[in-house]
């Protein structure tokens, strides 16, 4: 999994031959904020998982939580969830946990 963020939106592409792709764009985002998750108990296993709350994880039990104007959420699975949200520049963005690299 990829994730990709600049002045536009963010990206994120799943697969090393890019299976499935998500794209939103930055303005459209009001909410974000860095989770702690159960992939098996809340999403029923990593992957590209869907309803109620959309979300791409391949690993790991932390991520980032984004909330769309239309109401919608997806969760992005990350290694570095704090830098993600970071590189997100929110200003209602909420970092409770903490890691240190410079990869998302």
């Amino acid at each position: 999994m990829f994730t990709e963020v600049d002045d536009r939106e963010i990206r994120v592409i799943f697969g090393y031959f890019p299976v499935y792709s998500w794209v939103a764009a930055r303005r459209d985002i009001v909410e974000a904020k860095v989770v702690e998750y159960n992939a098996l108990k809340e999403y029923g296993g990593w992957g590209i998982k869907g309803f109620p709350t959309n979300a791409l994880c391949t690993r790991g039990n932390l991520g980032v939580l984004i909330k769309l104007k239309n109401g919608r959420t997806m969760l992005v699975g990350s290694q570095h969830p704090d830098q993600l949200l970071k590189a997100l520049h929110l200003p209602n963005a909420t970092t409770p946990l903490s890691t240190s690299s410079s990869e998302y």
